[in-house]
């Protein structure tokens, strides 16, 4: 099994995330690992986990 991680663009700041963690945010990437026991995955598995964002101000 694996700890998954997740890359993605957004333009938007998360205020709040649960069932995994931010790495790192450089610009308007995000790096996002899972967290506890949805941390490691085998192949074919899926998890989620949410999070709650605003729109920075500008």
């Amino acid at each position: 099994m694996n700890r998954w991680t997740v890359e993605f663009d957004a333009r938007f700041e998360i205020t709040r995330i649960w069932s995994a963690e931010i790495v790192s945010k450089q610009g308007n990437r995000y790096v996002i690992r899972g967290t506890g026991t949805g941390a490691n995955l085998a192949a074919g598995q899926s998890v989620s986990f949410g999070f709650s964002a605003k729109t920075p101000m500008e």
